[in-house]
């Protein structure tokens, strides 16, 4: 009867309450600990409950490690007086440099709710550093400039740390991975044993020394280093001499010498996918290259046990890339792509490549996955964040299957592949003609299926996307039944940076002297003077970054304008505010060079530190960081 009446008034029960979702603590200074949390919805919800207990000295493994179980049942309520009604608490009187457990809970009208899993942190020690971390990209020479912003006043000085390479890191012992490191290639400098309950655990331990100190309240650090991936650190110590945890990562590419022309890198050889063996890919490069007078190199992954030979990072890292003014990423391989887990995080380190000057010539088929059997044309549709959008600029692939044809019939009807020649659009490439005495169509890799002879397999075309050009067509055994006849194979795209080179195809399908004089063209291309480049109209808006970088007493900041523009130039510190106004007004095109003499609007000297320049032109918008030394 009485379930009745409950239905029949429309009540509803509340589910229950869950417990408080991403608890954070965004500020531990020298005498608050401030943290928030995610609000939680409920009709019965009252507030919150703040928790803490100390960690016990059993659980502190290292300084700044806590291991084992966090028990909640002891944990002290924190605001005895009344709950939190908001999302933000903060905690004043703890003791400094004791480790903290800290948990909250949700309040209802029914009582306390389940304490989220608490975090630990030490009372009392200072904030890490403010660095506003970003990649910087370092093109010429070899100085790396550091600056940061305190987040405490009693600072004696401040710890640089500095790891070459990308790896976890900690500024003290700290557990890094819980498996035997050898299997992934990590370094480690100790191993310790946990054991609870009977149950044993190893851990494997690396550390991290200071690489130099800075004496408050300098801000600023230079430092020197070849072609190297970094990233630095920065730890803020007290009066007391308690240390800060690591401030964000400042992560660091140089590329302050380019020693060698050109880096071939052949993914996966020795392995049965590849559409051609690395002994001949090996012997095509040198027959084209030979008497070019080219320092080069090849790199490839030597192991058959799998198709993870190049996983890790390390694999193909930035110091590898670094040395060379271009790079041929020919991707040989039957129905892989750039995008398989044998790569790894390859395509990142091409981003970075490209991004500070390089120059890529990728050869392959950019399916992202594997070709199945049987199947028709496959078309591909890059979007924004992918690497083939962004780097490459292109829109589109078409491309054609493993095993579309039978004596060079698609179901005993049309061709729509067949490519015989890739025809240049224009005088500054070679006509490239397939080599048909080149027997890849009887491959064992599929012996029951041929593409039609004498047609290379694994043919395409793509749609560049503005501001790239096509620079090759495809031109088809059957032009009159190809799908792909007449449209891009090979496309170029150029920008202040370097010159991104894409191709649906691969140098062996053609006779080596065409793919010489192609290798030719683009990596000896005729530099242009600097009295021609003066008379040349640019095609870009460009904002070169300042020289000298860092500088004292004044620096060179030059821009690129292809037609007549209302230009402003601003200086700002690094609060933001407006130092001074270098150009305001319209500016003829061409290059154009500016001196800022490192003072403000009124004529006086600025302080020593980070500075930015910012540049608007029409509708291009850029801005680049510079560093006063005094």
């Amino acid at each position: 009867f009485a379930a009745q009446e409950l239905y029949e008034s429309g009540y509803q029960m509340a589910p229950p309450i869950g417990p408080v979702q991403d608890v954070r603590i965004v500020e531990c200074g020298d005498n608050i600990v401030r943290l928030n949390w995610l609000e939680r919805e409920h009709p019965d919800l009252v507030g919150y409950n703040v928790y803490y207990a100390p960690v016990p000295d059993s659980q502190i493994f290292f300084a700044d490690t806590v291991l084992g179980p966090r028990d909640t049942t002891q944990m002290i309520l924190h605001n005895v007086d009344s709950a939190i009604t908001g999302t933000e608490y903060v905690i004043d009187d703890l003791v400094d440099g004791q480790m903290y457990f800290i948990s909250v809970a949700t309040v209802t009208t029914t009582g306390n709710g389940i304490k989220s899993p608490p975090l630990y942190v030490t009372f009392g020690f200072p904030d890490p550093p403010q660095t506003g971390a970003a990649k910087e990209y370092i093109k010429t020479g070899n100085t790396v400039a550091l600056s940061w912003t305190p987040a405490n006043d009693d600072i004696d000085h401040y710890n640089i740390y500095r790891r070459s390479g990308y790896i976890e890191y900690s500024k003290s012992y700290g557990p890094t991975i819980s498996v035997y490191p050898v299997l992934h290639n990590t370094p480690y400098d100790s191993m310790a044993a946990y054991v609870e309950n009977g149950d044993t655990t190893i851990l494997y331990y690396f550390k991290m020394e200071p690489y130099t100190s800075v004496p408050a309240p300098d801000t600023t650090f230079i430092d020197n280093a070849g072609n190297d991936e970094l990233y630095y650190f920065i730890t803020a110590v007290d009066t007391l001499g308690q240390e800060s945890e690591l401030s964000s990562p400042i992560h660091v590419l140089i590329r302050g010498q380019v020693t060698k022309d050109l880096l071939i890198y052949l993914p996966n050889s020795g392995k049965s996918s590849n559409v051609q063996d690395i002994d001949s890919v090996i012997a095509l490069y040198d027959r084209a290259l030979a008497g070019l007078e080219l320092d080069y190199d090849y790199f490839f992954v030597s192991d058959s046990t799998g198709l993870n030979g190049c996983e890790d990072y390390i694999c193909m890292g930035w110091t590898t890339m670094a040395p060379y003014r271009t790079i041929i990423f020919d991707d040989n391989q039957r129905d892989a792509s750039l995008y398989q887990n044998v790569y790894g995080s390859f395509t990142d380190v091409l981003t970075d490549y490209i991004n500070i000057g390089g120059n890529l010539l990728y050869f392959g088929n950019l399916l992202r996955n594997y070709t199945g059997l049987y199947i028709d044309t496959q078309m591909i549709t890059y979007n924004p964040g992918m690497f083939e959008y962004d780097i490459l600029h292109i829109d589109s692939l078409y491309m054609t299957g493993l095993s579309l044809y039978t004596n060079g019939l698609i179901a005993g009807s049309d061709t729509i592949g067949g490519l015989i020649l890739a025809e240049p659009v224009n005088d500054s490439f070679p006509p490239l003609e397939v080599d048909t005495n080149f027997y890849w169509w009887e491959s064992t890799l599929f012996p029951g299926f041929i593409w039609p002879p004498p047609t290379p397999p694994m043919t395409g075309c793509l749609y560049p996307r503005s501001p790239a050009d096509p620079i090759y067509l495809y031109r088809s055994l059957y032009p009159e039944t190809s799908f792909f006849e007449g449209l891009p194979c090979g496309v170029k795209y150029s920008s202040c940076n370097g010159d991104v080179y894409t191709f649906t195809m691969h140098p062996y399908y053609f006779h080596s002297n065409g793919i010489r004089t192609l290798l030719n063209n683009i990596i000896e291309q005729t530099p242009v003077s600097a009295d021609q480049e003066d008379n040349l109209l640019p095609d870009d808006y460009t904002l070169y970054q300042n020289f000298p970088n860092p500088f004292n007493p004044g620096t060179a900041i030059k821009f690129n304008l292809p037609r007549a523009s209302d230009v402003r130039l601003d200086i700002y510190n690094i609060l933001g505010r407006k130092v001074k106004t270098l150009v305001s007004g319209p500016v003829e095109p061409g290059i154009s060079q500016v001196i800022w003499d490192a003072t403000d609007y009124s004529g006086r000297d600025v302080a020593s530190g980070i500075y930015f320049y910012r540049i608007e032109a029409n509708d291009f918008v850029s801005s680049k960081k510079m560093l006063l030394l005094k």
